[in-house]
């Protein structure tokens, strides 16, 4: 079963317009689904995002010494005692983990650069404050939470 967070802006209504949504399996969703309430909505802060920004930059950072690691390890690997075969396979294997390490690096900047576009959007935004949830359907007053 697919989730989705939500994200909506508040109209002068009081009515919330859907924005866009994102699933389970994006980074979006991923930095964001701890403090997101299921079926309600919450306040979309800029302490929120800034929050989630920090932590991905770390994980890049985390990444990137990972992928430095592999790049030595494939440098040591050459020196094994290993059969050619061994050390094609050890190094493919090396290289693979970075191409993963690199994919989830550019999904984090992604998601971080919605998260700048949505914290400028909450700092400078007053009137239209935005808000959030995980599976939220044409969310009321109703069903927002503090």
């Amino acid at each position: 079963m697919s989730q989705y967070i939500d994200f909506y802006i508040k109209n002068e209504n009081d009515k919330f317009d859907y924005l866009t949504s994102y699933g389970r399996s994006s980074m979006i969703y991923r930095g964001l689904a701890e403090q997101a309430p299921y079926e309600r909505i919450k306040a979309l802060t800029p302490s929120i995002l800034k929050d989630a920004i920090a932590r991905f930059n770390l994980l890049i950072n985390n990444s990137e010494k990972s992928i430095s690691y592999c790049e030595t390890f494939i440098d040591k690997i050459c020196t094994f005692p290993n059969s050619i075969e061994d050390k094609i396979d050890a190094i493919s294997e090396q290289r693979s983990y970075i191409k993963d390490y690199e994919q989830e690096i550019d999904e984090m900047r992604y998601a971080i650069n919605v998260y700048d576009f949505l914290q400028n959007i909450a700092e400078n935004n007053t009137v239209n404050p935005l808000y959030f949830g995980i599976e939220t359907y044409e969310p009321t007053m109703k069903d927002v939470i503090e």
